[in-house]
């Protein structure tokens, strides 16, 4: 998982917010950082996503969409741009209660 090109991660929800792993790619993709930055403060994957991609995102996390289908959105870099993702999440469920998202997101920009 350490080499992928693709961003795996585990987001806790939770009893609180953090990232139970997030892979070393996401500095290839996004910028050198960005892994450290997102380990030291879990909301900054709502300032780094695209304002109209926002709403998405809450509702991945939190519950809410269709988890079986791809998520599409955009990704801001340390640069300032943002590049294209698609994404397959799977909920994390204790007690039936949504705890967790695991997923992989890959980069399909140049697409």
């Amino acid at each position: 998982m350490e080499s992928s090109k693709d961003i795996i991660y585990c987001y806790e929800s939770n009893p609180s917010s953090k990232f139970r792993y997030l892979s070393p790619s996401i500095n290839t993709l996004l910028g050198q950082g960005v892994l450290e930055e997102a380990y030291n403060d879990p909301s900054s994957p709502f300032e780094r996503i695209h304002p109209d991609d926002l709403e998405l995102l809450n509702e991945k996390i939190y519950g809410g969409i269709d988890y079986t289908k791809p998520v599409i959105q955009r990704w801001r870099t340390i640069e300032g741009d943002f590049l294209w993702f698609e994404e397959y999440a799977t909920p994390i469920y204790e007690k039936e209660q949504l705890v967790a998202v695991q997923g992989i997101i890959r980069n399909f920009d140049e697409r």
